[in-house]
């Protein structure tokens, strides 16, 4: 599992700093912009787009069906439980 984890975050920088092909996106964690109603500054997986030089965008306008709508907001939700369960410890 080690060496499945290791693949995946090399395969993730691959995708960062080369550009991907037209029509074709990948799933990163970054901060939210709002985009797919998840809260902004919340880190999240998110469907990007690498342009050049490591410059990246959301790609917008994804369907989003209702099963996976309500994954999405589930997982969002306990992002924020999370995030607010350490808020008093100085931390963010």
């Amino acid at each position: 599992s080690a060496a499945s984890a290791a693949n995946a975050a090399i395969d993730t920088v691959r995708s960062l700093i080369t550009p991907t092909p037209a029509g074709d996106w990948h799933s990163v964690a970054v901060c939210s912009d709002g985009s797919y109603d998840i809260e902004p500054g919340l880190i999240a997986s998110m469907p990007i787009r690498t342009i050049e030089n490591g410059k990246w965008e959301v790609v917008q306008g994804l369907p989003v069906d209702a099963f996976s709508r309500a994954k999405i907001d589930a997982t969002a939700g306990e992002l924020v439980e999370e995030r607010d369960a350490v808020k008093d410890l100085g931390l963010i």
